[in-house]
């Protein structure tokens, strides 16, 4: 619960700074994630843009997503 609330504390104050915010645990829904999912939909950005390579992310699972100008993001990992 306690992490629920930091990790929306968080959110809301990178949201006013126009910062990339994770968004892994503040509860948005499958849909909310489909409807706002960046061009790169469901393969990590990271990975194309180092390696050129193709990354599938599982989005059911909420791991490793972050916001950034209003668009959803889906990370291999966390770092």
């Amino acid at each position: 619960m306690e992490k629920k609330v930091k990790a929306k504390r968080t959110f809301i104050k990178d949201l006013v700074t126009h910062s990339a915010t994770d968004v892994t645990h503040i509860g948005l829904s499958l849909n909310c994630v489909l409807h706002n999912i960046s061009e790169y939909l469901n393969f990590c950005p990271i990975s194309y843009k180092i390696r050129r390579e193709y990354v599938k992310v599982c989005l059911q699972n909420y791991e490793n997503i972050a916001l950034f100008n209003r668009k959803i993001y889906a990370f291999k990992s966390s770092k």
